[in-house]
C-alpha cells in the first residue's frame, strides 16, 4: 500500500510534467520566432562620396529593448546579429564629424538578414537628391539639364531600378538633404508621403496630381504650357486656323483641355474635344472628331506617351490631312507639322533656378506655390517635309527650327 501511494503522486506529477511539455513544444513549434530564427542587420557606413568611415558608431535601439552599440571597422562595415525579429527598430550612425543619420521604423521578419547603408554628410556639406521613375514621361533631358545648372553636388537615385522604393525615399529623406528634385509621379507620391519636412521640387507630373499632391514643403514645375501661350504658337504657325481639335487623357490632362478651350472660345475660334480614358477610345474619338479641322492639338500624358498611340494619331493626321501640333519635338520627326511644347531641358533649367534660391536664399517651397510654375520658354520645331506635303506656308520670320 505504501508503495503503492509512493507512486501514485510520482506518476501524477509525470502526467503533469508531460502536459507542460507537451503546451511548451506547441507554443514553441508554433512560434515564427524559432521557427524562422532570429534576424540580423548589417551594413557599410560611408561618406557622401561612397568612402567607408571607421570608428562611426552605430546604435540600435528596439521597441522594450535595450539600446546596443557597434563601432565600424575598415571598410565601415557593422553588424547586429539574433536580433528579434517582429519588433520596431531604429538605428542610427554618428560621427564627430558629421551629421547623425537614423533610420526608423524598421520591423524584420523572422530570420531576414536586413542590408542597412549609411551615407553621412559633413556639417557644411550641402547636397541635391534627385528621384525619379518613368511613369509615363521621359526625364533624362530634364535631369541632365538640372545637374548640370546647379552649383551644387546632386546624387541622382533611379526609384525604377529599388526593390523597395518607399524606404529608399524614407532612407534619403533621413539623411536630410538640403532638398529634393522628384521627376514622375509615383516618385511625387513618395516624397509627398515620406518626406514631409524637406523642400522639394516636383516634375513631370500629371495635372491631377499637381493639385492633389500640394503641400507647403513642395513646388511643382509644369511641363505644359498655359493655355494661352499654346494657342499663340499654334496661330503663329497657322494664323488662318478656325477649327481647333484636342485629343487627350480625360482624367489626366482634363484642365488642359478646359484652359485651352476657354481660351480657343474666347477669341472666337471653334473647339472640339476627344477625351480618351484609354488607348482603346482613341480610334472612336478619332472618328467623331468633325471634318475641316485646322490643326490637332495633343498634350503630352498618359495616353500620348504611349508610342502606339502616338503613330495613330499621328498617321490619321496625315491620311485626313490635318495639321499635328505636338508636345515636344519627337512628334516633329515623326511627321508632325510641328511641336508647342516646353523642352524637357529647360524644365530642368528652371528647377535648378528654384532649388538654388531655396538653397542661397533661404526661400520655402510653399512661397512657389502660389500657382503651379509654368514656363513660357519653348523650342518651336517645324516638319518642313510635312508642311510641303500639306500645302502650308510657314510665316516668313517665324524663329523656328527646321526639322
Amino acid at each position: 500500500m505504501r508503495q503503492s501511494l509512493a507512486r501514485t503522486p510520482i506518476r501524477a506529477a509525470g502526467r503533469v510534467c508531460a502536459s507542460l511539455f507537451s503546451l511548451t513544444a506547441l507554443l514553441l513549434i508554433g512560434s515564427p520566432v524559432l521557427a524562422g530564427g532570429t534576424s540580423t542587420i548589417l551594413g557599410t557606413v560611408n561618406d557622401s562620396a561612397g568612402s567607408p568611415l571607421k570608428d562611426v558608431r552605430v546604435t540600435l535601439t528596439g521597441d522594450g529593448l535595450p539600446a546596443v552599440s557597434a563601432v565600424t571597422v575598415d571598410g565601415g562595415f557593422y553588424r547586429f546579429a539574433t536580433l528579434w525579429p517582429f519588433t520596431i527598430y531604429t538605428i542610427s550612425a554618428e560621427s564627430p564629424a558629421h551629421r547623425v543619420t537614423e533610420y526608423a521604423g524598421m520591423q524584420l521578419a523572422s530570420g531576414e538578414t536586413r542590408h542597412i547603408d549609411f551615407r553621412l554628410k559633413r556639417f557644411d556639406e550641402r547636397e541635391v537628391v534627385v528621384l525619379t521613375s518613368r511613369d509615363p514621361f521621359p526625364h533624362q533631358e530634364m535631369v541632365e539639364a538640372f545637374v548640370a545648372h546647379l552649383d551644387v553636388p546632386v546624387r541622382v537615385v533611379d526609384l525604377d531600378e529599388s526593390p523597395d522604393p518607399a524606404e529608399t525615399v524614407r532612407r534619403i529623406g533621413a539623411e536630410k538633404p538640403n532638398a529634393i528634385v522628384g521627376a514622375g509621379t509615383s516618385t511625387a507620391h513618395l516624397v509627398r508621403r515620406e518626406v514631409p519636412d524637406i523642400p522639394s521640387i516636383l516634375t513631370l507630373v500629371d495635372e491631377s496630381g499637381q493639385r492633389q499632391l500640394k503641400s507647403v514643403n513642395l513646388c511643382f514645375i509644369s511641363h505644359q504650357p498655359e493655355a494661352r501661350d499654346i494657342l499663340d504658337r499654334v496661330l503663329a504657325v497657322l494664323p488662318a486656323a478656325k477649327r481647333i481639335g484636342m485629343i487627350y487623357h480625360a482624367d489626366a490632362s482634363w484642365r488642359f483641355a478646359r484652359d485651352l478651350r476657354a481660351e480657343i472660345r474666347a477669341r472666337g475660334l471653334e473647339v472640339a474635344l476627344g477625351p480618351c480614358y484609354d488607348s482603346g477610345h482613341l480610334k472612336a474619338r478619332l472618328k467623331e472628331l468633325p471634318p475641316g479641322l485646322d490643326v490637332l492639338v495633343v498634350p503630352l500624358d498618359q495616353l500620348t506617351v504611349i508610342p502606339a498611340v502616338a503613330t495613330r494619331i499621328r498617321n490619321w493626321a496625315l491620311t485626313n490631312r490635318v495639321p499635328l501640333a505636338g508636345p515636344n519635338p519627337g512628334w516633329v520627326s515623326d511627321g508632325a507639322l510641328f511641336s508647342y511644347g516646353v523642352p524637357l531641358d529647360e524644365v530642368g533649367m528652371e528647377a535648378a533656378r528654384v532649388a538654388a534660391r531655396i538653397l542661397h536664399e533661404q526661400r520655402q517651397p510653399f512661397e512657389f506655390n502660389q500657382e503651379i510654375i509654368r514656363l513660357s520658354t519653348y523650342d518651336l520645331t517645324v516638319n518642313e517635309e510635312t508642311a510641303i506635303g500639306l500645302g502650308v506656308r510657314i510665316p516668313p520670320g517665324l524663329m523656328s527650327r527646321q526639322e
